[in-house]
């Protein structure tokens, strides 16, 4: 936890600063590494918690370890980076190299390694939005303390740090999961499945993707209310970000406002609204 928040704070230290971040912001990721080739289930669950009116400020990178990072896939969608200030309905895309000069030599470094690193766990935490909310995946559970304790030592409000059976850096209706629960004074875990949030259970196969143009193609089709595993993770998703700012009362009524999400459209507008905005951009 130490090491970790130490390094977050040396390269924040050095990162742009930003000006202007909403209160009440949230950040919603994963630390990447797990090799399950699952799609880029935070950003469609980005995309649909900031069509709640939450304010998203996403901070993520090209793929370092995965076929599609959330910066591929958000260009694939036709969205571009955006500055919190100029960002439309809520939802920014903060591209990690824009903010943090430093993290061009370590890319490089990384790719060559190929392995986990200390910096699969430092880029979410490196946000320079410095979001009230966050909710952070992890693929080795060993590492859960690390970033929790890291998480409070940056001072967020409250964070959620997930980890998903077999190894995953999220949670899924596959199997179980852990939340641990990061607040000021405190820190607890508990384990959930899918069925606490009235959400059906499925195959890890049921959630692959592939390039970042596949998976946008299958964040495009959730939005548009295409049913199935694929739209039920990114309920799940959503429902614990909901959880996490105090939108819902219970897993159940969370997942509820977010299947309302997409399928009163609001999601694909936000999406609509977001690929206008680039354009003129």
């Amino acid at each position: 936890g130490e090491e970790l928040l130490g390094i977050t704070l040396a390269l924040l230290d050095v990162a742009r600063t930003l000006n202007d971040v909403p209160a009440g912001a949230v950040d919603t990721c994963g630390t990447g590494g797990d090799r399950s080739g699952t799609f880029n289930i935070s950003t469609g669950a980005a995309l649909l918690v900031a069509s709640l009116g939450v304010p998203v400020m996403k901070h993520g990178n090209r793929s370092v370890t995965s076929r599609s990072g959330s910066a591929d896939v958000i260009e694939a969608l036709g969205v571009s980076f955006t500055e919190p200030e100029t960002s439309v309905g809520n939802f920014a895309f903060l591209f990690a190299p824009q903010f943090h000069p430093a993290l061009k030599h370590i890319g490089p470094i990384r790719r060559a390694l190929g392995i986990r690193t200390v910096f699969n766990l430092v880029g979410p935490l490196a946000n320079p939005a410095r979001p009230d909310f966050q909710l952070v995946g992890v693929a080795v559970r060993e590492r859960l303390p690390d970033v929790a304790r890291a998480l409070q030592g940056l001072g967020r409000k409250r964070a959620f740090v997930v980890h998903g059976e077999p190894g995953l850096d999220e949670a899924t209706p596959v199997d179980r999961f852990t939340v641990v629960d990061v607040q000021s004074d405190s820190i607890t875990a508990a384990d959930f499945t899918s069925a606490d949030f009235g959400i059906a259970p499925c195959e890890l196969s049921d959630l692959r993707g592939g390039s970042a143009d596949h998976n946008a193609r299958i964040i495009e089709n959730v939005l548009a209310g295409r049913t199935g595993p694929k739209r039920d993770v990114v309920v799940l998703n959503a429902a614990l970000t909901l959880l996490l700012i105090g939108k819902a009362k219970t897993p159940v009524q969370a997942a509820e406002f977010a299947a309302d999400a997409i399928d009163s459209g609001a999601t694909a507008r936000l999406l609509e609204e977001l690929r206008r905005s680039s354009v003129h951009a």
